[in-house]
C-alpha cells in the first residue's frame, strides 16, 4: 500500500500599504550608501486556522539626505487540512520572500515619484532566513485576556 501525498496550496491575497514616512533634509546625491532594513513579522490570527499575515516594515536610510519607512501586510491563506506545525513552516520559510518583490516594487515607484529629491531607488534582492518574530495585535491580546 502507497502513502497518500496531499498538496497543501498557499494563497497570497496581496499586499497593503499601511503606511509611509519620508523625511528629507536636501536632495540625494548618491555620496552616501543608502541602508536598507526589513522586518517582517507574523500574526496568526486565533480564530482562523488556516491564515496568517506577514508585517514587514521596510527603512532606507541615507544620513543628512532622507530617510523612508513603510510598513506593509499580506495575508496568506493554506488551504485543506493543515497542522499548526505546518501553517508556522509556511509562514517563517515563504512568506517573507513571496511579500518582498510587491514592497519592493512600492518603493522603487513611490521614489521615483519623488523626482530629483532622491530618484528611483532598486533595492537589491533580500534573503530571509530564520523564524519570523510573532506579532500580536493590541486587540488580540485583550480578546485573549477577556476570555
Amino acid at each position: 500500500m502507497s502513502d497518500v501525498q496531499t498538496n497543501t496550496a498557499l494563497a497570497f491575497h496581496g499586499v497593503e500599504i499601511l503606511s509611509v514616512q519620508f523625511e528629507t533634509e536636501q536632495r540625494y546625491d548618491n555620496s552616501t550608501p543608502i541602508t536598507f532594513d526589513f522586518k517582517p513579522k507574523v500574526f496568526f490570527p486565533p480564530d482562523e486556522h488556516n491564515a496568517f499575515v506577514v508585517i514587514m516594515e521596510a527603512h532606507l536610510v541615507a544620513p543628512t539626505f532622507f530617510s523612508v519607512t513603510v510598513t506593509a501586510t499580506g495575508r496568506f491563506e493554506l488551504q485543506g487540512e493543515i497542522s499548526e506545525e505546518t501553517r508556522k513552516q509556511f509562514a517563517h520559510i515563504n512568506a517573507a520572500a513571496i511579500m518582498f518583490p510587491y514592497v519592493r516594487a512600492f518603493i522603487t515607484n513611490f521614489t521615483a515619484s519623488l523626482g530629483t529629491v532622491t530618484g528611483a531607488i532598486t533595492i537589491p534582492v533580500q534573503f530571509f532566513q530564520g523564524t519570523l518574530e510573532e506579532f500580536t495585535p493590541p486587540e488580540a491580546v485583550q480578546l485573549n485576556e477577556a476570555q
